[in-house]
C-alpha cells in the first residue's frame, strides 16, 4: 500500500505520465497510454444523507470539488487525456468549440496557456447569455475567439 507521500508524488501537476487503461477498454480502438496530470484523482465518493429520503434508498455524491485543480472535475479528467495526446504529437495550438460561455472552452484554453500553446475557440452565441466572463479571460490569457451565428 502506498504512503500518503507516494500517492502525492504521482500527482505532480502539468507532468506527462504513463497511463494504463482499465480492462473494460480492451475492445476500444484507441486507448490512451499517457495523461497530463491536471488534477488529483480519483476523487472520493461520499454517501449523502438527506432528511426525508427513504431509509432503503442510498444517495452518493462524487466530490469533484476535491481535485486540487482550478478546473472543474469532469473537464480536468477529460483534458488530461486530450492534452497528453496533443503534447505527444508536438502541437503548438489547440482548436475547440462550444457555446460562448462554454466551461469546456474556458478549461481547454487555460490548459493550453499552461502548456505554452495558443487556444483558438470557435464559439456560438447562446440565447440570453452575458458576454463579460469569457471576454475577461481573452484579455488575461490571449485566446483567439471566432463567434459564429
Amino acid at each position: 500500500k502506498e504512503t500518503g507521500y507516494e500517492a502525492m508524488a504521482k500527482h505532480v501537476f502539468n507532468t506527462l505520465q504513463p497511463y494504463r487503461a482499465p480492462a473494460w477498454t480492451e475492445l476500444l480502438k484507441y486507448k490512451p497510454n499517457k495523461r497530463l496530470v491536471l488534477c488529483m484523482s480519483p476523487t472520493p465518493i461520499h454517501r449523502w444523507n438527506i432528511p426525508g429520503v427513504p431509509e432503503d434508498f442510498q444517495l452518493f455524491i462524487k466530490r469533484d470539488d476535491l481535485t486540487g485543480s482550478t478546473l472543474t472535475g469532469n473537464k480536468a479528467r477529460k483534458l488530461e487525456f486530450l492534452f497528453a495526446d496533443v503534447l505527444e504529437r508536438g502541437c503548438d495550438c489547440v482548436v475547440t468549440s462550444g457555446g460562448f460561455q462554454s466551461n469546456h472552452c474556458r478549461a481547454a484554453a487555460l490548459v493550453a496557456a499552461q502548456c505554452g500553446m495558443e487556444a483558438h475557440l470557435m464559439t456560438f452565441p447562446m440565447k440570453n447569455s452575458a458576454t463579460v466572463p469569457i471576454r475577461t479571460y481573452v484579455d488575461i490569457v490571449g485566446w483567439f475567439i471566432m463567434i459564429h451565428d
